[in-house]
């Protein structure tokens, strides 16, 4: 049975000047401590018709949770590109691989008759929960590392680039409430009371993908801003990329039987990684880079 929709559940708060959080994540920015509080709803007046929910997440640990840091799973050649340049870039929804991801976004979006637009991050808010899934999605590319971003720093810097680029930022906490027929029949309204609405719509996502835990980081333009390109890179203002990055994760090594058998699994992994080490270490001298333990016999 779903539960009544309430819109105090997609409301945000603003924590840093022009950076917003959804109040599912329950975050002190004074010692960094935080928990998500994964939200369901059926979107009954703003949101697409036709959807409802039927969906309940997995039931987790009582005990609070503190996400220090958010992470991102990220080409190394893409990451480097940006680090070289002090730049943070974000992507059209346009350009998802995912048609059911992409459906209800608007490039002619108006918001009491405004024109607005927005550009996206993907992040995850847990890489520890089914670890071994999202490793398995993210590496169908080439040497895919995981980023692991303090989250205060991470939010300080978007504070710095909203006030330059006179933009905001939204960070939302994916909803999984939607199975794929839901998504199929919903349709969306030409108009939207209010932005964080529709950031909550865009942050619809199948059920199947639940064990992502995904967290996105959305950039909203208004007005004379307009059009963005599919594809827009910040620089990161005062802020360098060893300052916002914890750790890097290199990518695990896929097991397999002559593996064990032969090898030293964990040495065959570190020789394999060393080149992604190596370049890694070059630009960000002073971020820890370590080893995936997903599949370690250690």
């Amino acid at each position: 049975m779903a539960r009544p929709f309430n819109y105090e559940e997609c409301e945000f708060r603003e924590v840093f000047p022009c950076v917003f959080i959804s109040n599912d994540i329950e975050w002190n920015k004074n010692d960094g401590s935080a928990k998500v509080t994964k939200w369901i709803s059926d979107y009954i007046n703003e949101c697409p018709v036709g959807v409802t929910t039927s969906f309940t997440p997995p039931a987790r640990s009582d005990k609070p949770w503190h996400p220090l840091f958010i992470h991102r799973y990220i080409p190394i050649d893409r990451l480097m590109e940006d680090i070289l340049d002090n730049n943070i870039t974000f992507v059209s929804p346009n350009l998802w691989d995912d048609p059911f991801e992409s459906k209800f976004y608007k490039d002619d979006l108006k918001i009491d008759e405004k024109p607005v637009d927005i550009r996206c991050i993907c992040t995850t808010y847990d890489c520890v929960y089914n670890e071994e899934a999202a490793w398995n999605r993210a590496t169908n590319k080439e040497n895919t590392v995981r980023v692991s971003y303090n989250f205060k720093e991470y939010c300080e810097m978007l504070s710095e680039i909203g006030q330059e680029k006179a933009c905001r930022f939204y960070l939302s906490v994916a909803d999984y409430s939607q199975s794929k027929d839901n998504l199929l029949v919903s349709n969306i309204k030409d108009e939207y009371s209010a932005i964080e609405k529709y950031i909550k719509l865009m942050s619809l996502k199948r059920k199947a993908f639940a064990y992502e835990n995904e967290l996105r980081i959305f950039a909203v333009f208004e007005g004379e801003k307009l059009p963005l390109n599919d594809v827009e890179s910040f620089k990161l203002c005062n802020k360098k990329y060893s300052e916002i990055i914890h750790h890097i994760t290199l990518p695990p090594l896929q097991p397999n039987k002559s593996i064990n058998k032969v090898f030293d699994y964990d040495k065959l992994q570190e020789a394999k990684n060393t080149p992604l080490k190596d370049k890694l270490a070059k630009s960000l001298p002073t971020v820890k880079i370590q080893e995936s333990r997903l599949y370690s016999k250690k």
